[in-house]
């Protein structure tokens, strides 16, 4: 019976340690940070002022993380952003495609969510 009990704690353990892990995080979650869209090549640059801070957050985030880079943060979403997000995604075992959609945004929100904003140049023109 002690056997039985004891093997019943470490089932729960083991429930509420991969419902942990396996936080997924949604667009109303990290859409502040991120957007709530796709990035990809091509976001950023002349686009709209909030388009760029979102990619100049992947960028940072991407660097900080250590799991890929970018290559600086200008907010423009380039072939070395494409680059470093799909070292980033290599390393999480995401299928490297070089966007920042969903499953590339949960790992970095995960990390990043209690973070500031980047700063790229002209932020502040």
């Amino acid at each position: 019976m002690k056997k039985l009990g004891i093997l019943a704690f470490l089932l729960a353990v083991m429930m509420i340690i991969t419902s942990i892990a396996v936080a997924e995080y949604t667009p109303d979650d990290y859409g502040w940070r991120y957007s709530g869209s796709t990035l990809k090549k091509g976001h950023g640059g002349k686009n709209s002022p909030h388009l760029k801070q979102y990619v100049a957050n992947v960028q940072g985030d991407i660097w900080a993380s250590g799991d890929g880079d970018c290559r600086g943060v200008d907010g423009i979403y380039g072939n070395n952003t494409v680059g470093g997000v799909k070292s980033y995604q290599r390393v999480h075992n995401l299928t490297a495609d070089g966007e920042t959609g969903k499953w590339t945004k949960n790992p970095l929100y995960h990390v990043f969510k209690d973070c500031g904003h980047w700063d790229y140049p002209g932020k502040y023109d």
